[in-house]
């Protein structure tokens, strides 16, 4: 099930606002869904006829890169990857498009025994 629809309904999102959407209940060695929602042209313009995309992203786990995507062309900027949940700590989320302008996002999430 996505929360990705729950996500989408907050009324107060700023232009390149990363949301985080994790399990409420992390337990360790668990595989877990990341959902990650960014406020972004490529994601409001029908068509988006001025071409404007999310180029790169990376996820961090306590500032150290865990993952990252370069992307060529229109990726909706609404996506879900899978972590290994090992320790607590502080995801973040990077991006920037292929005008310049970047945004991040982080959560702090507790891993259970």
């Amino acid at each position: 099930m996505s929360l990705l629809p729950t996500m989408t309904n907050r009324k107060s999102m700023h232009y390149g606002e990363v949301l985080i959407s994790l399990p409420k209940k992390i337990r360790k060695g668990e595989i877990i869904e990341v959902q990650v929602q960014i406020l972004h042209p490529a994601q409001r313009i029908p068509g988006n006829a001025k071409g404007i995309f999310i180029q790169e992203l990376w996820i961090a786990m306590d500032g150290s890169k865990i993952c990252y995507f370069d992307w060529s062309s229109r990726i909706a900027p609404d996506f879900a990857v899978p972590l290994l949940a090992e320790k607590s700590g502080i995801l973040s989320v990077h991006w920037i498009d292929n005008q310049g302008k970047v945004g991040s996002g982080k959560r702090t999430f507790t891993v259970s025994v």
